[in-house]
This record gives structure tokens, C-alpha cells and sequence, in this order.
């Protein structure tokens, strides 16, 4: 009867290890299944517009969206980040949110302090430090300052445009600028219609023909 008893518990405790070894397991099984779904955050896309305007301002206008249910969908309200760098140092520009369509833009002016490697690059770092949701991401743009100088003549009643693409040094020496396309367009009442599009020759110089039927003074 001691033995059958024995026998009993042997049975009992058996079981229960079992039990609690897969009730382990599971547990465990748990935990790296919610560590795996916290690290997978949705990688969002940075997209980069570089303009200079008319009176030397430099604007940056980025486009800030992510993939999610197979659909490009557009973030707002995200803070973006922006820094000048060179090859010895870098420096804070400013934060930005993006707008209800995912957009955001800075405007910088000639005395923002704004670095340059040995070659006259401007170097900017745009920056999202991630959520809950979304990951990390950099977005780097390397550009080479340049002015458009424009020119209008008119010849046996044929109109041209012609324009020169060129860097400054802090000399005020010209460096004029070969393959370079320029677009030509007139602004119209709510939008700008293009009349040409050319490169630059090697004397960083290209021309276009204005249209003679083109309405105007």
C-alpha cells in the first residue's frame, strides 16, 4: 500500500513539473513575441527640395510620410530636425513639424552661420528620432551653391532668354558652371509655363527662344 502511494506522488509531481515547465515556456514564448513587436516600428521616407530664392535665401521643404497597410500615407505632426555640417563640426538649425500634408520648411538667410567643407558644399542633415510607431531616419543633402544671371534680347523680331549658371567665390571671382538644365517659364496667372528647357554649354551659358504669340508688355 506504501508503495502504491509512493507511486502516486511520483505521478502527481510528475505532472505538475510538466505543468509548470510548459506554463515556463509559454510565458516565455509571450515575452519574445511582445519584445518582437515592440522593434518593429514602421521605417518612415524622407523626401528633399532645395531651392534659392531671388534674394539669396536657401529654402528646404521636406516631405515626410511612411507605408503602412499598403498605403503611402503622409505624417503631421512629426518634429524634424536640422543641422548644417562640414567635415570638422556640425550645427543645430532649428526643429520643424510637418504640416496636415506631411510637409515642413525652413528658410535660411546668408547669416545663419551656415558651415562649408573645403569645396564650397553645404551639407544639411534633416533628422526624425523616431516614436512609438515610427523609426529612425536621416536624410542628407549635399549641394553646391550656384546663381542664375538672366539676359533678354531681341534680334529681327525673334526674342531670346539667355542665362548663365555660376558659383561666387569669397573673392567675388565667378566660376561659371557647364551641363547645368535650366528650365525657362513665364508666370502665368496660377502657375508657370514652361517655354524651354536647355543645358549649359561650357562657357556656362544657355539660351532659349521666346515665343513671339506669347501674350504680354
Amino acid at each position: 500500500m506504501k508503495k502504491k502511494n509512493s507511486s502516486l506522488k511520483n505521478y502527481n509531481f510528475m505532472t505538475r513539473y510538466k505543468i509548470i515547465s510548459l506554463f515556463i515556456v509559454f510565458i516565455f514564448f509571450l515575452g519574445i513575441q511582445n519584445i518582437s513587436f515592440a522593434e518593429e516600428l514602421i521605417p518612415p521616407t524622407l523626401s528633399v527640395s532645395y531651392y534659392k530664392l531671388s534674394d539669396g535665401t536657401k529654402r528646404i521643404i521636406v516631405s515626410f510620410s511612411a507605408r503602412m497597410d499598403n498605403k503611402r500615407i503622409k505624417i503631421k505632426n512629426a518634429k524634424l530636425q536640422l543641422e548644417s555640417a562640414n567635415e570638422v563640426t556640425s550645427k543645430f538649425l532649428g526643429e520643424a513639424v510637418t504640416d496636415g500634408t506631411g510637409k515642413a520648411q525652413w528658410d535660411l538667410k546668408q547669416g545663419d552661420g551656415l558651415l562649408k567643407d573645403k569645396d564650397g558644399f553645404f551639407t544639411f542633415n534633416i533628422r526624425f528620432d523616431g516614436n512609438s510607431t515610427l523609426g529612425k531616419v536621416v536624410k542628407t543633402i549635399h549641394l553646391l551653391d550656384a546663381e542664375i544671371s538672366l539676359a533678354f534680347d531681341v534680334s529681327d523680331t525673334i526674342k531670346t532668354i539667355s542665362a548663365s549658371v555660376f558659383t561666387t567665390n569669397e573673392k567675388g571671382e565667378k566660376k561659371f558652371i557647364q551641363d547645368v538644365p535650366v528650365e525657362f517659364s513665364v508666370k502665368r496667372l496660377f502657375c508657370f509655363y514652361q517655354i524651354g528647357s536647355e543645358k549649359t554649354d561650357s562657357s556656362g551659358t544657355c539660351t532659349t527662344e521666346f515665343p513671339a504669340t506669347m501674350p504680354g508688355d
